[in-house]
């Protein structure tokens, strides 16, 4: 296993764990360790795709972990933009709420 697919392993353990404690409330904190951690996941994926798919490269084989890692990082583009939007959306809301209520 090479060291950037261990890292990619740890790093999807290590946000699930965070996405679990900040789902849940367990931890007040988690939800700032989750921005931080998936911010570092959003560049380490960008930078191992650049280096795998990089069309100077003589010879591309695509392997397991390289469609696991381009189907993650679809999906975790896709939630992490869907999220943000629902978590602004809902905000934006109980604020507007709370001002027009006072």
């Amino acid at each position: 296993m090479k060291h950037y697919e261990r890292v990619y392993y740890y790093c999807i353990f290590i946000i699930y764990i965070l996405y679990g404690l900040s789902f849940l409330g367990i931890w007040n904190k988690a939800p700032i360790y989750l921005e931080n951690m998936n911010n570092f996941f959003k560049l380490f994926i960008s930078i191992v795709l650049i280096y795998l798919f990089n069309p100077l490269r003589k010879t591309t084989t695509c392997t397991d972990f390289h469609m696991r890692i381009v189907f993650s990082a679809a999906m975790f583009l896709i939630t992490s933009t869907t999220f943000s939007a629902i978590k602004l959306n809902i905000y934006d809301t109980i604020t507007h709420y709370k001002t027009n209520n006072k």
